[in-house]
């Protein structure tokens, strides 16, 4: 893989979307069944090039943090696993169980906005205010300038426009475009090109 070094003075955050941005097919939040939560079906369903963009970008000292819309409460029974805790499963099935790159929330269930980690789950259909509230609240920024140093990588158009209103940076000044860029296969390798 051919990257070029992340800067951390341009972009020190980096919000990425979990479902067709992290993920390949869409995972509707919630895993039902024994053959999706098997590990070579999230290997299979996960971009190439993620583990090798998280572990640089941690090198580096950015900040990650998954934003998505799985909710919690889009699990429908004992075996179900969804929001916070599905997030969870894939990064420990990549990374180790005992990862301590991406982590649940302070408590469940979540009361406020500093109760999260880095793994945001919640179907807020705020065009994610709600996360970018959180993230913030955690990192203390305070103004349009501070959002400057966040990108935002999500293959929805309508948190993209969100996000940069906010003074936010995404993969492309068109929205479109920016989550079209989210949903390719090959983001996480060539997402170096785009973040400098």
């Amino acid at each position: 893989m051919q990257t070029r070094s992340l800067t951390p003075a341009t972009h020190q955050i980096i919000v990425l979307d979990f479902d067709c941005t992290i993920t390949r097919a869409h995972t509707g939040g919630c895993a039902r069944s024994p053959i999706f939560r098997a590990n070579n079906f999230i290997h299979s369903n996960v971009k190439p090039g993620f583990q090798q963009f998280v572990t640089l970008a941690m090198e580096q000292g950015l900040r990650l943090y998954i934003a998505t819309y799985g909710d919690d409460n889009f699990a429908n029974g004992d075996n179900d696993v969804a929001g916070h805790q599905l997030v969870k499963l894939y990064m420990d099935t990549l990374f180790g169980e005992k990862q301590q790159l991406f982590n649940l929330p302070s408590r469940l269930p979540i009361k406020a906005p500093h109760d999260y980690n880095n793994i945001i789950a919640s179907y807020s259909n705020d065009r994610k205010q709600t996360h970018l509230e959180a993230i913030c609240l955690q990192e203390s920024l305070t103004n349009k300038a501070a959002l400057q140093k966040l990108l935002l990588v999500d293959d929805d158009p309508v948190n993209v426009e969100y996000f940069s209103s906010k003074g936010c940076s995404s993969l492309d000044r068109d929205p479109i475009l920016a989550a079209e860029k989210a949903r390719d296969d090959t983001l996480f390798l060539n997402i170096f090109n785009y973040i400098n």
